[in-house]
């Protein structure tokens, strides 16, 4: 959020590092529970946006600012559809490590997932990876609640031999 960079410490609660300062400062007594990685603060949305332990699944806070000057951060929603589920239709798995979270702008997301081949052989590693576009807005027409719209989903297919690893970095 601008300079600020939020650490979240279990048991702890939610720190922030002023990038620019060098200062830290205590943000909220509660921890962003259950989000793993990285998340991101949607200022238009006035949400913070991360993907949850286990599964991977989209979460959303709600971040808001009191009249009295206070901040409250409270769980919002939890949305199943960021994950590609409709590969099990093509024999495919989705995987729950090494899964990318990079936003866009505007409320839109991208999540990379990998994707393994349920049928491979023994010795073939068949790399898929789901690229997945996603949105966010605000549902009419109280505006409170997100919903989420899938905007497009990409998928790339590799074969490599066994042991050959190939990662997929997002720079922002």
């Amino acid at each position: 959020m601008g300079t600020r960079v939020w650490i979240s410490v279990t048991g702890e609660g939610t720190f922030s590092l002023d990038a620019r300062l060098g200062a830290w400062r205590m943000e909220f007594p509660e921890e962003l529970h259950r989000l793993e990685g990285r998340a991101f603060f949607a200022p238009e949305l006035g949400a913070v946006v991360g993907l949850t332990g286990g599964n991977r699944l989209l979460r959303s806070y709600k971040f808001e600012h009191g009249k009295d000057g206070s901040r409250t951060l409270t769980w919002h929603n939890t949305w199943r559809e960021a994950v590609p589920w409709e590969c099990f239709d093509r024999g495919l798995a989705p995987r729950r490590d090494m899964v990318g979270l990079v936003y866009l702008g505007d409320g839109r997301f991208c999540i990379c997932r990998p994707v393994k081949n349920l049928g491979a052989r023994s010795g073939i590693l068949s790399n898929y990876y789901s690229f997945l576009v996603l949105e966010l807005r605000r549902r009419l027409p109280d505006g409170k609640e997100l919903e989420l719209a899938r905007r497009g989903e990409v998928n790339y297919q590799g074969v490599f031999d066994e042991g050959y690893n190939r990662d997929i970095y997002f720079i922002q």
